[in-house]
């Protein structure tokens, strides 16, 4: 008898997951025909289309995309709370209710409608960065690694014991974006892996030290509004941890500019005040902080287009002037 999986997931880091069930389940897969298929997936929740871009143009969730693609049943309420949700989710009386970043926190009810267990894929090691903002936050506060938790949900946030960890080392370089396409990889192949060792029993999930919690909460524009008064580390840490969104902003003679491509500067001399522009070379628009400098090798100036640092230095003479954090930035972090 197949373990029955509905599968909740909207946006990019959720696709892995789906596309790793779908491929061990041997029945929507290229990749497996046999037809003694130990799980099935049974049907996908996702997101309503939403609008995106500048024409706010309805686009598809991901999922949907893939849903669709392999046929599997599709619901998109616009919230769990409708009574038509419920309806149509506990028909199918799933044994697994399988949660990567869905985007909406499941009730009571929910949480006790599978047979076996609601489990969820969360990109952090447990019970570090519990929130909507895991990957961002571990780079923005300087976590050497971080990793995925397979976790049985309850009812509070990211607070359940969690079944298995695996973790990842942060790299020097690694954006938000980057890191997300790596953990998403990682997280579903834990997931196929456990799944099998929950249905049988085999594994009993650990409660979480909840005395060592800390929260990445969801991102709002205005963490992208970098400061200067701190060190450089920081401040390159926090640009790549906002990167792609919500991108790190500034003001340069009082209009927005965007940083892009931010990295450590070279140990240089003569540093001037914290949002000071030291120079613009082969590492971009070097920018003085309380100790040390970061570069950008691109910059957006507010109502143009994307250029480089040589461009930008040429365009502005920028040298000597200093950036000035927009108000309501992030506090300094210590």
């Amino acid at each position: 008898m197949k373990t029955r999986v509905v599968f909740m997931g909207t946006p990019d880091f959720a696709v892995p997951a789906l596309s790793a069930l779908l491929a061990s389940t041997g029945v929507h897969s290229t990749e497996r025909t046999s037809t003694d298929a130990v799980f099935e997936v049974v049907g996908v929740v996702t997101q309503p289309d939403r609008g995106s871009g500048r024409g706010r143009k309805l686009t598809p969730p991901p999922i949907k995309v893939l849903a669709q693609a392999h046929g599997i049943p599709l619901f998109q309420p616009e919230t769990l709370r409708a009574p038509e949700a419920w309806d149509a989710i506990a028909l199918l009386a799933p044994d697994f209710l399988v949660v990567v970043a869905y985007g909406e926190l499941l009730s009571p009810r929910y949480l006790a409608l599978p047979t076996i267990a609601p489990i969820n894929v969360h990109a952090s090691l447990l019970p570090k960065f519990r929130g909507a903002a895991p990957i961002h936050w571990s780079i923005a506060r300087g976590e050497a690694e971080t990793g995925v938790s397979i976790m049985r949900m309850d009812r509070g946030l990211d607070s359940g014991p969690v079944y298995r960890m695996a973790s990842m080392v942060i790299e020097a370089n690694d954006t938000a974006g980057s890191l997300h396409d790596r953990l998403s990889t990682l997280g579903a192949r834990l997931l196929v892996e456990t799944l099998p060792l929950i249905a049988s029993g085999a594994l009993v999930p650990s409660e979480q030290d909840h005395s060592k919690a800390t929260l990445a909460p969801m991102l709002k524009k205005s963490d992208g509004f970098l400061r200067f008064d701190q060190a450089a580390e920081r401040v390159s840490q926090h640009a790549r941890g906002m990167t792609p969104w919500p991108g790190v902003t500034c003001l340069f003679k009082e209009k927005r500019l965007k940083l892009l491509e931010v990295s450590l500067a070279a140990r240089m001399g003569g540093l001037g005040d914290p949002g000071q522009i030291l120079a613009v070379d082969e590492r971009g628009l070097v920018i003085a902080c309380k100790a040390g400098a970061v570069a950008a090798a691109a910059l957006q100036l507010e109502g143009k287009s994307r250029q480089s640092a040589a461009d930008f230095g040429r365009g502005y003479d920028p040298v000597g002037a200093h950036l000035q954090t927009i108000e309501s930035s992030p506090p300094e972090m210590v």
